[in-house]
């Protein structure tokens, strides 16, 4: 049976004398063999973890998809040569809505609100970029003027709402002449 060394004080001491490379190369072979099994240990993990989130891959090339829409209508879609055809009209992936979370557009609203200075606004907004559902809206109200953030609406339920985004913004409140945040509601036409 192998000898147990016995703890010391004075070699753990010893230990972190900057001058016994062989104590401090000892240590160094130590930590780098452990740090390479939990590296080792990390990526296997990371690597098996990745797999079961892999979305599925579908190649829909030289492929026809009918579809129909809530009304009854029939559609078809074509993919061939990576072109899509809908309806016999070709389309680009990115002219399809939704397939864009993100973008700069133009979309003009009536807007109206009340500003934090306790007076209401009505008036007409401009989205100019969108985020998923958030909106950046350029507000010209009376009497306020600003920029704001707004959120889109999506009802189905027994009202269908499609077309209305509420937020929040700040700017000027030109009847008290100060600095002002505004809640308000905006319908796109």
């Amino acid at each position: 049976m192998a000898d147990v060394e016995q703890f010391s004080f004075k070699k753990f001491v010893k230990g972190f004398d900057p001058l016994n490379g062989t104590l401090w190369a000892k240590t160094a072979a130590y930590s780098i063999r452990l740090l390479i099994v939990v590296a080792v240990a990390a990526a296997g993990w990371g690597w098996w973890e990745g797999r079961k989130s892999k979305p599925a891959d579908i190649n829909l090339n030289d492929s026809v998809i009918e579809l129909t829409d809530q009304n009854g209508a029939h559609h078809k879609l074509v993919i061939k040569n990576k072109q899509m055809e809908f309806d016999g009209k070709l389309v680009r992936a990115k002219d399809i809505p939704g397939l864009r979370p993100y973008g700069i557009e133009l979309h003009p609203k009536l807007a109206t609100g009340i500003t934090s200075a306790g007076h209401p606004a009505a008036g007409v907004a401009l989205e100019v970029a969108h985020f998923y559902n958030f909106n950046l809206d350029l507000l010209a109200m009376v009497p306020f003027i600003g920029a704001g953030v707004s959120y889109d609406l999506h009802f189905n339920g027994p009202i269908k709402i499609d077309n209305t985004s509420v937020g929040i913004g700040i700017g000027e409140d030109l009847e008290s002449k100060t600095p002002s945040a505004i809640l308000y509601m905006g319908i796109e036409f």
